[in-house]
């Protein structure tokens, strides 16, 4: 009879404990990695970066903001703020930049301490933009940490030629 009310007890806590898992869990602290363009023929000026995220809660369950830096010369320069929605069907966490000239979707997924994203353009039927792949920072290193990209990811602006 104990262990059938235990039993009982158990399955009555399974919806409470659900309940206090969240997506904004998984997604929040600061990632690091790159953010690599995919498409230059339709955008030129399209560099590769190297960033650092700093994703926090919100007061919604489902949503999150995310500060996007882009290391330059072992730097962190801000590019912008957003706030991101958790989409339950996808399981992926979603924010549009629009303005009077672009009109661009990023898309994150988180895996454990990686996060794989998108940037696509929604004005040109949804085309790829950029490509991030970052893996979750343990702890905060300084911004002076050294930060190295190889040739390939470097902005064209900090490559000299030999």
């Amino acid at each position: 009879m104990r262990s059938l009310l235990t039993l009982v007890l158990t399955l009555l806590a399974i919806p409470a404990v659900a309940a206090d898992l969240s997506p904004v869990d998984d997604i929040v602290g600061q990632w690091r990695g790159t953010s690599k363009c995919v498409d230059l023929t339709n955008y030129p000026n399209c560099k590769d970066e190297l960033v650092v995220y700093d994703v926090a809660r919100t007061s919604s369950p489902s949503q999150v903001t995310m500060k996007a830096d882009k290391v330059v010369d072992e730097k962190r320069l801000f590019m912008g703020e957003f706030t991101f929605t958790f989409e339950a069907g996808t399981g992926t966490w979603a924010s549009d930049l629009q303005n009077e000239r672009v009109h661009m979707r990023w898309r994150f997924k988180v895996s454990g301490d990686e996060m794989s994203g998108t940037l696509t353009d929604l004005r040109a039927a949804d085309r790829l933009v950029r490509r991030v792949s970052v893996r979750r920072t343990r702890g905060y290193p300084s911004t002076s940490a050294k930060l190295t990209l190889t040739r390939r990811e470097q902005p064209a602006s900090s490559i000299v030629t030999p």
